[in-house]
């Protein structure tokens, strides 16, 4: 598996034009190819790295040993044990992978602490920690969604939330208890479970408070999904999409859109 390596800003000092655009290949060539730190899955970010000088006759090999040379020099902090001030002050930080990342940002928001290193911007694509703890653990939920491995991430996202107690905290933040399976609902909250009936959930009422097999016979629409305690869901918010919640003891407790 080649690693993934990306370069925000890149500044060359160069005698004319011509010589900064040959820099830029090599540089380029020499990312492809140096062995650096964070290949085999492991998430490093590098704040600033400056490469040794090297001439326009330089070849690519050359500059790739300048480029590993560069990232050992670098120390990089543990970014999943490490406050938000030392990321701040870190020339590099490392994750064991973009779960690891996600996770750590989670439970830096969950505990009411800021994130405001320049790190978490660049681990979670999106992410900017103006929006406040809400919106941020939404981004971190969308970033997760858009990988590839999607569906593997968010399940361990979740299980390592619940893992840890911090669920509830996450679904308080995100004010979600009316969407999520297992969270309480007031009392005469049908309407709200119910959503704004673009999925006809109000159609399905009358299962709630019986077993799920109620439902064997009954034509469900394609866009739906079942909901245990245990099941695994993304949070966006889909109006069309039928949810059926079910309780520990396979009760309906909830139908609603979202």
């Amino acid at each position: 598996m080649i690693a993934e390596r990306r370069v925000r800003h890149l500044g060359i000092r160069a005698p004319d034009a011509a010589g900064a655009r040959r820099a830029g290949l090599l540089i380029e060539d020499a990312l492809r190819t140096a062995s650096l730190p964070g290949d085999g899955g492991e998430l490093l970010l590098v704040r600033r790295l400056r490469l040794p000088a090297f001439g326009a006759q330089a070849s690519p090999q050359q500059v790739a040993l300048g480029l590993e040379s560069a990232c050992r020099a670098t120390a990089a902090v543990a970014g999943a044990e490490s406050d938000d001030a030392r990321l701040a002050r870190a020339s590099a930080v490392r994750f064991a992978d973009a779960l690891e990342a996600h996770l750590a940002l989670t439970t830096q928001l969950l505990g009411g602490r800021p994130a405001r290193a320049w790190c978490w911007a660049l681990a979670v694509p999106g992410y900017r920690p103006e929006e406040g703890v809400r919106a941020g653990l939404r981004r971190v939920a969308l970033s997760l969604a858009r990988r590839e491995e999607a569906p593997v991430a968010l399940a361990c996202w979740w299980d390592a939330l619940l893992a840890a107690g911090a669920a509830p905290r996450l679904l308080l933040a995100l004010g979600a208890c009316n969407q999520i399976p297992g969270a309480a609902a007031p009392e005469g909250s049908a309407a709200v479970a119910a959503g704004d009936g673009s999925c006809g959930a109000e159609s399905y009422q009358a299962y709630v408070g019986q077993r799920i097999d109620a439902l064997n016979d009954v034509a469900l629409p394609d866009d739906k999904r079942v909901l245990f305690p245990t099941t695994p869901a993304t949070m966006d918010f889909v109006p069309g999409r039928l949810n059926i919640a079910v309780d520990k003891s396979d009760t309906i407790s909830k139908i609603y859109c979202g």
